[in-house]
């Protein structure tokens, strides 16, 4: 049977603390080169409206180790950027705001497919879970303090994950919209346990901090040079435009958490490069090693508790998401499925075929 899961039960089946180490072994793996990514696909159509297109975005990748390969699909909606609204903008595909986005897992061992996952919530924890293996290994171990810039989506999860690699025991967090800040301050000390406190200057994010973390969309660095603090990990979920070009040079080790980058495809005439490439800052990130380097111990982590460490998820080109995230993180999510007997099963003969087509019959005679 094929398991098929929404987003309600992915959240309740998704754990950090057995998600985790599979991610961190998928790392290893790919260091090791037992596992494989293909690089993330971005192919654009015209739609029938000036300045909006249609995006299919595919991202996987799978490992031997676990026995499964993942397929990650977006089919959305961009409007590009005019003089009125700079940014590339994310547009819903559906009437109700929502997005289609969803993971297909499949056995390496007999090619079936497994389960069919929404990706909405395993696309916040995935990240999250990310920048946590990066403190783990470019953090001090003693960490008490994390900064936080943002205070949305994403910004939460960072909060959360965080406090499983090391032993946080406070939370500073900024974002431009007290009450934005107010809500995350409520909302994620009681998840937390931990003592959550709002600042009023992006500066204050930074100071004493041992762990700064940037989840925002801002268009402006928020990561600052003159900000800096000795034995800081710095890390950002789209450092070209949240990290000062400056920082790069401060910096003691830089890691990078993919090299890979995107296969663009565009159907009719060129659109503009904002909405193939991103936008903002140029960082020289190509020879920058990576994180699944650093994990496999190919390349050192932090070395001393005075280094400045930096981790950089995404860039113009490749931007987060790799397709073994998926295959670890899913294979766990689908596991506890079967485990806890939540989701749907659909019949596997819905996905399946034969070589030897019986309908072909009926064209024999032509």
């Amino acid at each position: 049977m094929v398991r098929l899961l929404n987003n309600s039960e992915v959240e309740t089946l998704l754990k950090v603390e057995e998600c985790l180490p599979v991610l961190e072994q998928a790392y290893r793996d790919l260091s090791a080169a037992k596992a494989v990514n293909r690089p993330r696909t971005h192919t654009f159509t015209p739609t029938a409206k000036e300045g909006t297109y249609h995006l299919f975005k595919t991202i996987e990748g799978g490992f031997p180790a676990l026995g499964v390969f993942a397929l990650r699909v977006n089919s959305e909606l961009w409007a590009a950027p005019t003089a009125e609204s700079p940014r590339v903008k994310k547009i819903p595909a559906v009437p109700d705001g929502r997005y289609t986005e969803f993971i297909m897992l499949f056995s390496v061992e007999n090619g079936q497919l497994l389960a069919i996952l929404p990706d909405g919530y395993i696309q916040k924890m995935r990240v999250a879970m990310t920048h946590a293996l990066a403190a783990k290994y470019l953090a001090r171990q003693n960490a008490k303090i994390l900064g936080l810039f943002g205070s949305g989506w994403q910004a939460s999860a960072q909060a959360v994950v965080q406090s499983r690699v090391r032993e946080i025991k406070k939370i500073r967090v900024y974002s431009p919209t007290p009450e934005h800040r107010s809500r995350f301050v409520e909302k994620v000390g009681a998840i937390t346990g931990i003592e959550v406190e709002p600042v009023d200057h992006p500066s204050q994010v930074m100071q004493g901090a041992d762990i700064v973390v940037a989840a925002t969309d801002s268009l402006a660095p928020v990561i600052r040079c003159e900000w800096l603090e000795e034995g800081m990990h710095l890390s950002s979920v789209r450092a070209w435009t949240e990290v000062e070009k400056e920082v790069l040079q401060r910096c003691n080790r830089a890691v990078v958490h993919n090299r890979t980058k995107a296969l663009n495809f565009v159907c009719g005439d060129e659109i503009q490069r904002e909405m193939v490439s991103g936008e903002g800052l140029k960082l020289d990130t190509d020879n920058f090693p990576q994180l699944c380097d650093v994990i496999g111990g190919k390349v050192p982590g932090r070395t001393s508790s005075t280094e400045i460490t930096l981790f950089i998820d995404g860039d113009q080109a490749g931007g987060p998401g790799i397709g073994i995230q998926f295959a670890a993180v899913g294979l766990c999510v689908y596991q506890q499925a079967l485990k806890l007997g939540l989701g749907k099963e659909l019949p596997v003969d819905w996905f399946l075929d034969r070589e030897d087509h019986p309908y072909l019959a009926d064209l024999r005679g032509i």
